[in-house]
């Protein structure tokens, strides 16, 4: 499963680079731009599970990677990787990404981003033995961009994002005696770079 990240990661960027490289000839016929966003946060709600109901104050971390090509002004379509971490459970999610920018050439754009996509996931189970499935996820928000040089732009935003997965627990001779699908929603607070 780190192989499959590594490699994915380091083939996002190459080819985010070589983007990047074609787009330097002129900021204002620029066609893609790429992103990258750290967004921390807190659970929200509560938790059902078959075993009962739990407060969700788990914390949440993400490392959001994405790709948008330009359709006009106001909107961007792309997809994106990432890396996210709520409590024990790391989620590897895969998602396309729509932004919508609500202002025309100012240098303070506010923005709405939403992000639909499947999560791969990989948990610590805490001394049983079983694996996390992963599940959809889904993410609104909304941000501010502050424009800097060369088609550069720095964006703090709020988010509110749902994952869901399903734990798969197995006694000690590897059969899996209980299944639970969960969902998690959290309110994230993001920093963003996009070039």
């Amino acid at each position: 499963m780190k192989q499959v990240i590594v490699f994915l990661l380091i083939g996002f960027l190459f080819h985010t680079q070589k983007l990047f490289a074609q787009n330097q000839d002129s900021v204002y016929s620029k066609k893609w731009t790429t992103n990258i966003e750290i967004n921390n946060g807190r659970g929200l709600g509560i938790i059902s599970t078959s075993i009962g109901r739990f407060a969700n104050n788990v914390s949440a971390s993400q490392l959001r990677l994405s790709q948008t090509y330009i359709l006009k002004k106001e909107m961007q379509l792309g997809m994106g990787i990432g890396y996210d971490r709520y409590g024990e459970i790391s989620m590897l999610p895969i998602y396309g990404e729509f932004r919508l920018i609500l202002g025309q050439d100012h240098q303070f754009l506010p923005y709405f981003i939403t992000r639909v996509g499947y999560s791969l996931g990989r948990a610590n189970n805490q001394g049983f033995s079983g694996r996390n499935i992963g599940g959809t996820m889904g993410q609104i928000g909304l941000g501010f961009s502050f424009k800097l040089r060369h088609g550069r732009s720095f964006s703090p935003s709020i988010n509110f994002c749902s994952q869901n997965f399903r734990f798969d627990y197995a006694n000690r001779q590897g059969i899996i005696v209980h299944s639970e699908s969960v969902n998690h929603s959290f309110i994230t607070f993001g920093i963003g770079y996009s070039f």
